[in-house]
């Protein structure tokens, strides 16, 4: 199952901003290593200036369903934000983890950034998509055959 939520972003609240507030809304009491979303704020940041986000999600494993969670740019960022709160922490898991979307001019660069931070979060090219979500499709289109003719 997997969960959406939208974060309002620029010129509504600035790309660290934006990335707290992700963050406000991953992590409770509970969280494991909240620090290392904090640690990648400036990196995540760049992303969100980059507008990414709005197409491509920031994606989270761990505890409860797979969340997905974009952000909303000029005169849709400036609209009414009504964030519904989780009923799950997202991050109290230990294994949680985070996927991040990039374009790809600038992947090389944040996946290093990025890695040398943490291993709980990935890059991922955000034209390409992330790979759960091609899986996703990819069963969806598949179906399945039956064959009416064989004997029971």
């Amino acid at each position: 199952m997997k969960v959406k939520r939208e974060v309002n972003s620029i010129p509504k609240r600035s790309a660290l901003d934006t990335w707290s507030t992700i963050v406000a809304l991953v992590t409770g009491k509970d969280s494991v290593d909240k620090s290392h979303l904090e640690a990648i704020a400036g990196t995540v940041a760049t992303v969100i200036t980059e507008e990414t986000s709005k197409d491509a999600p920031f994606v989270f494993h761990g505890s409860g369903p797979r969340l997905v969670v974009y952000c909303r740019f000029n005169g849709d960022a400036m609209e009414e934000e009504n964030i519904d709160k989780l009923n799950w922490n997202p991050t109290e898991d230990a294994t949680w983890h985070l996927a991040v979307p990039c374009g790809k001019d600038d992947l090389d660069w944040i996946r290093k950034s990025i890695a040398q931070k943490t291993s709980r979060v990935t890059v991922y090219d955000a034209a390409v998509g992330y790979e759960d979500e091609q899986a996703d499709k990819s069963a969806q289109a598949t179906g399945f055959a039956i064959n009416w003719n064989a004997e029971a």
